[in-house]
C-alpha cells in the first residue's frame, strides 16, 4: 500500500513538472510527503542539507561553473567557436554536423546547456542561415550538439560527480570513461539529424539578423577553454602524465583546483577587465549552487523519500536476476523523468541516488549502471520542450519548441542507446 501510494505521489509530482511548476519546489514537498508516508520525514530533510552542503559536490560544480562565466566574460569562448567554424567557409553541407560539434566542444568546457547555446549558437546561426539552411534542422543541430553529452566529459558537473560517488572513482576517469559513449552518441545523433535534414529539404529557410564574423579570431583565446578539462583528463591512471597531474594538484582537490586555475590563467592574460572577470566568478559559482547544487540536494532527499516507501526495494526484487530488464528499465525512467522535467540533472543524479548502491543486487556494475542512466537523461533533456535549452534554441531559430521536440526525439533516443550500449559493451 505506501509503495502504490509513494507511485502516486511521483506521478502526481511530474505531472505538476510538467505543467510548468519549480521542479525543486515540487520534488521536494513530494519527498517530504512521501517521507512522512513511511514515518520518516526528518530523514529525508536531513539526506537533502547534509548533500547541499557536501564539498564533493558543491566545491567542483561552483569552481566549474564560476570557471564558465569567466569563459563568457572574456569571450574566450567565442574565439573558440569561431576557430573551430571558420576552415569550413564554403562547405555549407559539413555545417549541420559542424555546428553540432563546435557546440559539443563548447560544452565540454561549460556544463550549462543553455549557456552553451547562447554562446555558440549566435555565432553559428548567420553562418547556416548565408547557407540558407532550413530553421528547424538549424536549431535540431545547435539544441543537439549544446545538450546530448559534451557534458559528460567535463569532470566538474553534477552527472558524473554523481557516479564517482557511486563507483568510488576520481571525477576525470570517471569522464574518461564515459569519452567512448559520448563520441558514439554524437556521431549517431548528428548524423539521424543531417538525414532528416536532407528529407526535409523544403523546409523554410534560417533567417537570422547579423552576419558571420570575419575577424581572425584570438588563438589564446581560443585555447583557454578546454585547458582545464584536458589537465584533469591527463591525470588519468593510464597516462604518462598522471605523475605529474598528481604531484601538482591537491588530493581531492583536482577538479576545484583546475577550474580554478584556469579562472586565473583568463584573468590574467585574455582580458584588462579583472575586476569584471573576477564578478563574473564568483556570480557563476553562486549560480550553480541556486540551480545545480540545491537541485542535487533535493534529488537526493527525493531518492532517499523512495528507498523510505519500499520502492526501490521492489524494483530490486522484480528486476533481481535480470540484469537487462534492470538497465533497459533504468534508461527508460532516466529518459521519462528528464523529458518530463526538462532537467537532465535532477533525473540522473536522483537515479544514480536511488538505484546505484544496488547495483550489485540488479546484478550490473555501478559505472554501466550511472552510465546507462546519464546518456539517457541527456537524451531525455535535450529532446524535452520544456528544457531551457531546446526553449532558447527554438527563440534563436524562430520556430516552436515542440516542432524541435519532433525532430529530435528519434536522433535523441537513438544517440542515448549508442552511448548506453558503449557503455554496456565496456562494462
Amino acid at each position: 500500500m505506501l509503495v502504490a501510494a509513494a507511485l502516486v505521489t511521483l506521478v502526481a509530482a511530474f505531472a505538476l513538472v510538467w505543467r510548468g511548476k519549480d521542479v525543486r519546489a515540487v520534488l521536494l514537498v513530494a519527498a517530504l510527503l512521501i517521507g512522512a508516508l513511511a514515518g520518516h520525514p526528518g530523514a529525508v530533510l536531513r539526506k537533502s542539507l547534509e548533500t547541499l552542503a557536501d564539498g564533493k559536490f558543491l566545491l567542483p560544480i561552483c569552481t566549474a561553473m564560476g570557471f564558465a562565466h569567466v569563459m563568457h566574460h572574456t569571450r574566450c569562448v567565442e574565439a573558440l567557436v569561431r576557430m573551430l567554424l571558420r576552415p569550413l567557409a564554403g562547405l555549407e553541407r559539413a555545417l549541420l554536423p559542424a555546428g553540432s560539434c563546435a557546440a559539443l566542444v563548447a560544452n565540454m568546457a561549460i556544463p550549462s546547456q543553455t549557456s552553451t547555446l547562447a554562446a555558440t549558437g549566435p555565432l553559428v546561426a548567420p553562418l547556416m542561415a548565408q547557407a540558407r539552411l532550413g530553421a528547424v534542422s538549424s536549431g535540431v543541430a545547435l539544441v543537439l550538439g549544446a545538450s546530448i553529452a559534451g557534458a559528460l566529459l567535463n569532470p566538474g558537473v553534477a552527472d558524473v560527480l554523481a557516479v564517482a560517488k557511486l563507483t568510488g572513482l576520481p571525477a576525470p576517469r570517471v569522464a574518461v570513461s564515459f569519452a567512448p559513449g559520448v563520441l558514439a552518441a554524437f556521431v549517431v545523433g548528428a548524423a539521424l539529424v543531417s538525414w532528416r535534414a536532407r528529407a526535409h529539404a523544403g523546409e523554410a529557410p534560417l533567417r537570422v539578423d547579423g552576419e558571420p564574423a570575419d575577424a581572425a579570431p584570438s588563438r589564446l583565446k581560443a585555447l583557454l577553454p578546454p585547458l582545464p578539462v584536458v589537465w584533469l583528463l591527463l591525470g588519468h591512471p593510464s597516462l604518462p602524465t598522471h605523475a605529474l597531474v598528481a604531484r601538482v594538484t591537491p588530493a581531492g582537490l583536482e577538479v576545484a583546483t583546475a577550474m580554478l586555475a584556469g579562472s586565473a590563467l583568463a584573468m590574467t592574460l585574455a582580458t584588462r577587465d579583472r575586476p569584471g572577470a573576477m564578478r563574473a566568478q564568483l556570480d557563476g559559482m553562486g549560480y550553480a549552487f541556486v540551480h545545480i547544487v540545491t537541485l542535487i540536494a533535493v534529488s537526493s532527499g527525493f531518492a532517499k523519500s523512495l528507498e523510505l516507501a519500499g520502492v526501490l526495494r521492489a524494483f530490486v526484487h522484480v528486476s533481481q536476476g535480470q540484469p537487462a530488464f534492470a538497465l533497459v528499465t533504468a534508461f527508460a525512467l532516466a529518459f521519462a523523468l528528464a523529458f518530463v522535467s526538462g532537467s537532465g540533472t535532477a533525473s540522473s543524479v536522483a537515479l544514480v541516488a536511488a538505484l546505484g548502491p544496488r547495483a550489485a543486487q540488479l546484478g550490473v556494475a555501478p559505472m554501466v549502471l550511472g552510465g546507462v542512466i546519464l546518456f539517457a537523461a541527456e537524451a531525455g533533456r535535450t529532446a524535452s520542450p520544456v528544457a531551457a535549452v531546446l526553449l532558447f534554441g527554438g527563440a534563436l531559430v524562430d520556430v516552436p519548441p515542440r516542432a524541435l521536440t519532433l525532430r529530435l526525439i528519434g536522433p535523441c533516443l537513438a544517440a542515448a542507446a549508442a552511448g548506453a550500449l558503449v557503455c554496456v559493451a565496456r562494462g
